[in-house]
């Protein structure tokens, strides 16, 4: 049996205003993502937005535990065009982060500049990433090194 997400329900009648003391209260950061994820397949980003923000504003909230918020909220930066948004978030993941989310800021970083054909300046982040993480990344293939 599929255990039922109620936590959209809850939050439409909660204000917006209080979704930021959120991180700071013992709800499931599963269902958290699963709520955000819901909201995106119904086409309200600004939701999802208003929902996933709050997890990352203290310094503290850089850990492994909220990866799947922090990608999620990168992608939905992406999908908004918010690349300054996008950009701060991973400074302060690459700065701020537990070797989790230092390593994923770091791999974002590196598919970000290959995309852009900046392919030293790639290896250069994904060697970071692995030196966060080494237990995380593997080379793709030692040839293209």
């Amino acid at each position: 049996m599929q255990e039922l997400n109620l936590l959209p329900e809850v939050l439409k009648r909660v204000p917006r205003s209080e979704w930021t003391t959120l991180p700071g209260t013992r709800v499931d950061i599963d269902l958290v993502a699963h709520t955000a994820g819901q909201w995106l397949d119904d086409g309200d980003p600004k939701l999802a937005l208003a929902l996933l923000e709050p997890w990352f504003v203290e310094d503290g909230s850089f850990v492994a535990r909220r990866e799947l918020l922090f990608d999620m909220l990168l992608n939905l930066y992406c999908d908004m065009r918010k690349p300054r948004k996008k950009s701060q978030l991973l400074r302060r993941a690459a700065l701020l982060g537990d070797a989790t989310l230092r390593s994923g800021a770091f791999q974002r970083l590196a598919t970000m500049a290959s995309d852009k054909n900046h392919f030293a300046s790639a290896w250069d982040w994904f060697d970071q990433a692995q030196r966060a993480d080494p237990t995380r990344h593997r080379y793709p293939c030692p040839i293209w090194k």
